[in-house]
């Protein structure tokens, strides 16, 4: 404090004048920093919900086509079975291919028709298997594109989905069902996928079923598209409602995430929240840390693959804070600098307002009444020269009240001066002996 007392008062003014303004910045900066932040969490939470609505409706249209495509299939060959039509090998394997390749989404078709059925009708083909069973099943080397259909063995359908054959004899396909996702090979391609199918009646019983192959490679490539990112490091990812992840946009784990719950390959806390929010179908905004430790803001929408079929999906889209967060920092980095302008600025404009206004006028009657001082203690001979009046304000006005005290003393020490001067006269007179001399 001392320092302070020891200051100039333009110094002083200065000072405060940019401590209030250094304060209101700082509360300027802050107040905006919250106010767009809060806005800012806000909008977040929304785009992230938007983006997994979106995401949500992306793939229930996929599933809608594959479903809708083997739902309409099972109606089709049970109907041209109860009118009596010859269902033969090659019809359906025509059939088959033509239902695969108009599949935007499907990798993979098949028919297996039971032994009763087989037996009944007198079916000879060496895609019979040794049960009894006719199998016929296609692949699609070219999902995206028209042809690319090329026919596989049964066991090769078998093998990899065995429960097929086993669902079929206990006669427990009684409407559209599904297997479990899974990865198998065919061939020479490895195909990652969720088995589809519904059943094939004759008369109200099931001879057969029908299926395709969901190929979940392109959706997990369309999903996994940077474009699709709506903040710097966003991530999407589809899990079941046993917390098994399906899909994984994250590149450099797409693969290593495949069908493994997410408890198991994240270890932290958050999430067993997300899958227990997935488990209650709580759709929202909840925290979750990423695997490459990245504290996120994940927006989740769950939904049902299909009606009645006992399984869930929950699309979760995250953003990390970091990337949410980093236009507030921008925005606050430019106000620092704009408040740092400013306080700069705005202390220059007062220094030279009260350099010129205060300051040199308080100087200048400093040094007049310094100046009078030493005239009245006879320091000087001559009467120090009036101020002049700028402005007619306090200053001005003190101004004028030193003019006139100039002017009062200055008149009365020259009468002073001239009593004394008239005194040694007199007194001089009345020493030469002439007493009728009066001062």
């Amino acid at each position: 404090m001392s320092f302070f007392n020891r200051l100039s008062i333009g110094t002083k003014l200065i000072f405060v004048a940019s401590l209030v303004v250094a304060i209101c910045v700082a509360l300027m900066v802050f107040i905006v920093s919250q106010t767009a932040s809060s806005i800012l969490s806000t909008e977040s939470d929304k785009l992230l919900t938007n983006t997994a609505k979106r995401y949500q409706n992306f793939v229930q249209n996929i599933m809608s086509e594959t479903f809708g495509n083997t739902l309409s299939s099972s109606k089709i060959l049970s109907g041209l079975i109860d009118d009596g039509q010859k269902i033969d090998e090659k019809m359906l394997s025509i059939y088959l291919s033509s239902m695969l390749d108009s599949g935007s989404y499907s990798v993979g078709s098949f028919i297996i028709l039971s032994k009763d059925y087989t037996e009944q009708h007198q079916i000879v083909s060496k895609n019979k298997i040794s049960s009894g069973e006719l199998v016929l099943a296609f692949i699609d080397d070219k999902p995206a594109e028209s042809g690319g259909i090329r026919g596989i063995r049964p066991n090769e359908l078998l093998d990899a989905s065995p429960r097929l054959l086993s669902k079929l004899q206990n006669n427990e396909v009684q409407t559209l069902s599904v297997l479990l996702s899974q990865q198998a090979k065919f061939g020479d391609r490895d195909l990652y996928y969720k088995t589809i199918f519904a059943p094939i009646f004759e008369n109200g019983k099931v001879v057969g079923i029908v299926g395709n192959l969901l190929d979940f490679t392109s959706i997990e490539r369309r999903l996994g598209n940077p474009e699709l990112d709506v903040f710097e490091g966003a991530q999407r990812f589809i899990i079941d409602q046993n917390g098994i992840v399906i899909f994984n946009s994250d590149r450099e784990n797409t693969i290593r995430t495949r069908l493994k719950k997410l408890d198991e390959i994240n270890a932290h806390p958050s999430a067993k929240e997300l899958i227990q929010a997935v488990m209650s179908k709580k759709d929202g905004i909840y925290t979750y840390q990423t695997l490459h430790g990245k504290t996120s803001k994940a927006a989740v929408a769950t939904f049902e693959a299909w009606n009645n079929i006992g399984e869930t999906w929950s699309i979760v889209s995250l953003a990390p804070f970091s990337s949410i967060e980093k236009p507030i920092d921008n925005l606050e980095l430019v106000l620092i600098l704009v408040g740092i302008v400013a306080i700069a600025l705005i202390s220059l404009i007062i220094f030279i307002f009260i350099r010129t206004t205060m300051v040199n006028r308080i100087q200048h009657i400093s040094h007049t009444l310094f100046e009078f001082f030493k005239y009245l203690n006879h320091e000087r001979k001559d009467a120090p020269q009036p101020l002049k009046i700028v402005a007619q304000d306090e200053l001005g006005e003190m101004g004028n009240a030193i003019n006139d005290n100039i002017q009062k003393t200055k008149l009365g020490l020259e009468q002073d001066s001239k009593a004394v001067v008239q005194a040694v006269e007199t007194a001089k007179t009345i020493e030469a002996g002439d007493f009728r001399a009066r001062i």
